[in-house]
């Protein structure tokens, strides 16, 4: 892709496996993206070389998943916060500091 991932995102794709991970984090509804061996990495790769193509060339965040009203979750690739993306409006909001705390504090779907 050209350009230096977070560490936290690499962390996050070789140390979790799952076909579906939704739930609720604080009063947002939220679904990762799959994370599976070998055939995910070509998809996941076409959908971040949208998301770069969508935003000027460059992966200032890293897409992990959607929320319920269709904003994007992203990683910051400069310092692994965690933010929801109004595409639209071109705004930012953060919800956590990291991929960890953000998964330990997401409550699963029953």
């Amino acid at each position: 892709m050209g350009c230096k991932i977070h560490p936290s995102v690499k962390a996050y794709f070789n140390s979790y496996w799952f076909a579906d991970l939704d739930g609720f984090f604080k009063d947002h509804y939220i679904k990762l993206e799959s994370v599976l061996p070998n055939a995910y990495i070509q998809s996941y790769s076409s959908r971040l070389r949208e998301y770069k193509n969508n935003h000027n060339h460059t992966l200032d965040h890293i897409p992990l998943g959607m929320e319920g009203n269709g904003l994007i979750v992203v990683v910051d690739n400069r310092d692994g916060s965690v933010k929801l993306e109004d595409f639209e409006r071109n705004a930012f909001e953060a919800i956590s500091e990291s991929i960890e705390q953000f998964i330990v504090e997401l409550r699963l779907r029953r």
